[in-house]
Parts: C-alpha cells; structure tokens; sequence
C-alpha cells in the first residue's frame, strides 16, 4: 500500500483540485475537481479505479469539474451524510464544518490528511456571510483544531504563504486560529481583516 495525493491548481480563483490514490490497487478519490484536462488525463494514464468524487462544499468552483469526471469514470457523488467511508486501503472520516456555507465539510483521510476547503486556508479562513455564519465557523474552527497537530492541511485555494500547512502551524501562525478562545475577537479581526493585512503586508 501506497497513497499518494496528486494536486492541481486553477479553476476560478487559485483553486485545488486533489486525487487522493492507492498505487496498488489504484482505488482512488478526487476532491473538489475543477474544469482541468489534466485531472481526467491524469486518472486514465495511471489507470486510477475512481470510486467518489468529494466535495467540501457546493460553491460552483469546488463542483465545477464534477459532471466530467463523474461522466468519464462512472464514480459517484460522496454524500457527506455518511460520516465514515473505506475506498480500499484509503479511509474518509467527514467534519461537518459550517461556517463559510451550511453544507462546508473537511475530510480527513487516512487520519493524516484534511482536505479544508473554504473553512481554513494557510494563515487564513474562509470568508462568512453574517452574524450566524461567522458564529459557525468559529465553533467548526475550534473543532479541527483539536485535531493532531501533525496533519497536513489542504485546502482549497492556493492564498497562503504556502501550499499546505498542518494543525501545528496553524496554530502557531494563523492569527484567526490565535483568537480562537474569544468569539469577540475572532470577530473583529473578520471584520477588520483589510486592514490587519496592510498593517502586517500579507497579500
């Protein structure tokens, strides 16, 4: 048994898109595939046995490339309700993490991996819509954060300093993460997030 993660990026807005696969027996998974050829290239030249296409959430640019892969593959659609799921030698455990969307999941593969989505980027979070949503996220953030600190985080746009991080160092270096034992500042840096950026040059 050998999992990799293939990772590709565009779509709208700095998107990932991964394939998560066994190079034994080729059981594999896409994660929130965009409008990409080397993403169906990819599962036929490695002849991958893809069983689901998974989504983090349902904003068009995490779905966009479902209805391709799903067509040239014949895999389904995951349905998160099921908490946990085995595609051979890879395990899927589901996060229910509202926050930036009602339907905003993290997946957590193999117990070393999270898949993130729009919930938490490198040394940032997803944005929300109001009052309740922000709430939300800020109780689904406390919750993976309570994860290991030696998973790998992945999340869905490339808006970091770098790729991928892991628990530890978001808990370290995200200043969101940091404001995470009040609701009152965690708030305020959402809302005055523009301005933090200036203050301390992040993109």
């Amino acid at each position: 048994m050998s999992i990799e993660i293939k990772k590709f990026k565009g779509g709208f807005d700095r998107n990932f898109s991964y394939i998560v696969y066994d190079t034994e027996s080729k059981k594999s998974i896409v994660v929130d595939p965009i409008i990409k050829e080397e993403i169906p290239s990819f599962i036929e030249e490695n002849k991958l046995d893809l069983a689901y296409v998974l989504n983090t959430h349902g904003h068009f640019d995490h779905v966009e490339g479902n209805g391709k892969i799903l067509d040239l593959t014949g895999a389904k659609l995951f349905d998160p309700a099921k908490k946990n799921e085995k595609v051979g030698p890879i395990s899927i455990k589901v996060i229910p993490t509202p926050g930036h969307t009602k339907d905003s999941v993290c997946y957590l593969i193999n117990k070393k991996w999270l898949f993130t989505g729009d919930t938490l980027f490198v040394g940032k979070i997803g944005g929300t819509s109001d009052l309740k949503s922000a709430k939300e996220e800020f109780e689904s953030l406390k919750k993976i954060m309570m994860l290991d600190e030696k998973i790998i985080v992945y999340p869905g746009h490339d808006y970091g300093k770098k790729e991928e991080s892991t628990i530890g160092e978001e808990k370290n270096d995200n200043p969101f993460i940091q404001k995470l034992n009040s609701f009152d500042k965690f708030l305020d840096l959402k809302e005055n997030w523009a301005q933090y950026k200036k203050e301390h040059g992040l993109a």
